[in-house]
């Protein structure tokens, strides 16, 4: 595949389950590729003396795909076809997190994401996003896939080469963004790995339906979920090994990096300095500007706050600095209600959005 510089690719899946599995692993082989090859690396780092350690430890997250969503079982089987890899390696890609969850090793990211209701934009529909703050080789990974499902909602979305349940939208008006959290280990009780929780979201109709879900299922792993429907609700879910919260949009508007919200939960976290206070500034950094824009919000502006720089080299729109292998590696902002998603692939103050359409 070919791209300029601040282009990501787009590729176009259409058919049953496997069809469509096969299409993208075929379509972003290359990447499929890169992109395992740099996991299976990560996993053999973390137990270099049973660097197939992964293996026994993925298949422990199948059941809960087979029961609540087989069709991406069928995907997973499909791209490991179409890509010629194993299945039990497309399965590493989409639940990594939960695997490396298991060795209980420190998240490294600064994501910030935002929702916004039609209270707050120009045209009355909502509004949501993120920056993608993650090691430098992400950029190379990163792929816009349309997914147009015979039953069920098409999806636009934003995945690395190789996953099926992430950040996006889909015909349904729903939205799904995300941030690292750092909290202390217990015991985790949920039973949905986030790549599988982030689809049901994109195949869910409400936020109170995905609610509901995280109520009755509960999530595998640490974070915040970033959670928007077609009625313009807009809530976080911060998920910890010590129970979950719900965290409310404030007058239309919601911003997250970080840091935990939600009182109830703030003495499990594990946070060091000086990150936490970037975390803090970063978040209500954001929610400044897109409360100023209250009335007139549109995406273009949207992904301008995305691009800000107070704070820098820490700030929204981050930086790499020596020593540090992360940095932003992309931009996104969806409009959920009109199927488009805009994206800058790199440091969104170095590039242009490209325009998506479901």
């Amino acid at each position: 595949m070919f791209y300029n510089a601040y282009e990501l690719p787009k590729i176009t899946l259409r058919g049953r389950p496997f069809e469509i599995g096969k299409q993208f692993g075929g379509l972003a082989r290359v990447r499929v590729l890169l992109h395992l090859s740099n996991q299976k690396a990560s996993m053999a780092e973390l137990r270099p003396e049973n660097p197939t350690w992964w293996q026994e430890e993925v298949a422990k997250y199948l059941p809960a795909y087979e029961e609540l969503a087989p069709h991406f079982v069928e995907e997973m089987h499909g791209l490991a076809q179409g890509a010629g890899v194993a299945f039990e390696e497309v399965l590493l890609l989409n639940v990594r997190g939960e695997a490396m969850t298991s060795l209980n090793p420190r998240p490294a990211g600064a994501c910030t994401s935002f929702g916004c209701s039609g209270a707050v934009t120009l045209d009355g529909h909502p509004i949501l996003g993120q920056t993608k703050d993650t090691p430098t080789i992400s950029k190379d990974l990163y792929v816009v896939a349309a997914m147009y499902q015979q039953g069920r909602p098409d999806l636009l979305q934003m995945p690395y080469a190789g996953e099926f349940g992430v950040f996006g939208l889909s015909s349904s008006g729903m939205s799904v963004f995300g941030n690292a959290l750092y909290v202390r280990s217990g015991r985790p009780s949920g039973e949905l790995p986030l790549s599988l929780f982030r689809r049901l979201v994109l195949e869910a109709d409400s936020v109170d339906e995905v609610i509901a879900l995280v109520e009755g299922r509960g999530i595998i792993g640490v974070g915040s979920l970033t959670v928007g429907d077609r009625t313009g609700r807009v809530v976080a879910i911060e998920n910890t090994d010590h129970g979950h919260a719900v965290v409310e949009a404030v007058d239309g508007v919601l911003a997250h990096a970080n840091h935990i919200n939600d009182p109830a939960l703030v003495e499990f976290e594990e946070y060091d300095e000086p990150e936490r206070s970037t975390s803090v500034h970063r978040q209500r950094r954001l929610a400044k500007q897109l409360e100023a824009e209250r009335g007139r919000l549109t995406a273009p502006l949207a992904m301008r706050c995305l691009m800000d720089h107070d704070g820098y080299p820490d700030s929204i729109c981050r930086h790499g600095t020596p020593g540090r292998d992360f940095q932003t590696t992309a931009a996104v902002v969806v409009e959920p209600t009109f199927g488009r998603l805009y994206a800058i692939r790199g440091l969104p103050c170095q590039g242009w959005p490209v325009t998506y359409m479901l």
